[in-house]
């Protein structure tokens, strides 16, 4: 997996930094690294993931069909994505722009009960990986809560 900084922009423009060292991590490292920064930046733009095993990590959720869920999905993935990576690389530069649109859904006071939802989706699908706690596990728990 390769994960790299982003601008982001809405009225202004800024660059999300997770504030990690440049380099090749093993998922342990890059966990220790997230966990130091406290910020898992779980977005799927600011990712290059292979297509192996990214189908592995979403048949890791064994979501079921009519599960749908607009909000928190990146956290969804992000989990399994970095059990599953065993090497990661972080560039310090970057390589996207995501425009914050104030009308989306997840901006959107009328979805509020929908994305507290779907949260709650989220966390339980989350919950039910079996035996691969770990601590970016209960960080993201955590952060969803």
């Amino acid at each position: 997996m390769l994960c790299f900084e982003a601008f982001i922009t809405n009225a202004k423009k800024s660059i999300k930094k997770l504030n990690i060292k440049q380099g090749k991590y093993n998922n342990k490292e890059f966990t220790m690294q997230i966990l130091k920064t406290k910020n898992p930046f779980w977005t799927m733009w600011a990712k290059i993931i292979k297509k192996d095993i990214y189908l592995k990590a979403f048949n890791m959720l064994n979501l079921k069909k009519e599960i749908k869920i607009n909000m928190a999905e990146d956290a969804l993935l992000y989990y399994p994505l970095t059990i599953l990576s065993n090497e990661i690389f972080y560039l310090t530069q970057p390589l996207y722009t995501q425009h914050v649109n104030s009308n989306s859904i997840t901006n959107n006071i009328n979805s509020l009960e929908a994305n507290i939802q779907e949260h709650k989706i989220v966390l339980n699908v989350l919950k039910s990986i079996k035996n691969k706690k770990t601590p970016l596990y209960f960080l993201i728990i955590y952060l969803l809560k």
